[in-house]
């Protein structure tokens, strides 16, 4: 008799471990994700973080394309667009240093001239300036600064694709 309360016993025991399995991700198919309860209006937003980095030195700078950006006070730091962009992270994983400068450092002062701050200046590794988008109403968007990265890399594209062709 009591082998045969075991056996009951194990079998509503494995029986009961598989329902728990299979309803754990919602309806089976895997681990991972949302398990299927979120629904199209309820699922989270990738933050795609840019990783600025402090440029003090002109050296900070390692190789290929730098996007200086000069905010122009603590609070568009905190607060600035530029802060999450896929754009941007894409391109930061592609070898394009991404540096946020004071304006009274050695490589600010050299880069800025007579700029209004906030704005973000492209250059090329050896810091010959490529191109520059301005903030306005002391904030900079991150779209100017999204298309002055995207156009340059489209150019250095095309470039490349004529070099092989030739």
């Amino acid at each position: 008799m009591n082998l045969r309360r075991m056996r009951i016993a194990s079998t509503c025991a494995l029986s009961l471990l598989v329902v728990v399995d299979v309803l754990a991700t919602c309806g089976g198919g895997g681990g991972g994700g949302t398990g299927g309860m979120a629904s199209g209006s309820m699922a989270a937003d990738v933050v795609y973080q840019v990783p600025w980095k402090v440029i003090n030195t002109p050296d900070s700078a390692a190789g290929g394309l730098v996007m200086y950006w000069f905010p122009a006070s603590a609070n568009e730091l905190q607060k600035s667009s530029l802060r999450n962009s896929r754009t941007l992270s894409l391109y930061a994983a592609q070898c394009v240093t991404m540096g946020v400068v004071d304006a009274t450092t050695p490589v600010g002062q050299k880069l800025l001239g007579d700029e209004k701050l906030p704005v973000a200046i492209l250059a090329s590794a050896d810091g010959a300036v490529i191109g520059k988008a301005q903030g306005e109403n002391g904030m900079l968007k991150v779209g100017v600064v999204e298309k002055l990265l995207d156009g340059e890399m489209k150019q250095r594209e095309e470039r490349g694709r004529e070099q092989r062709k030739s």
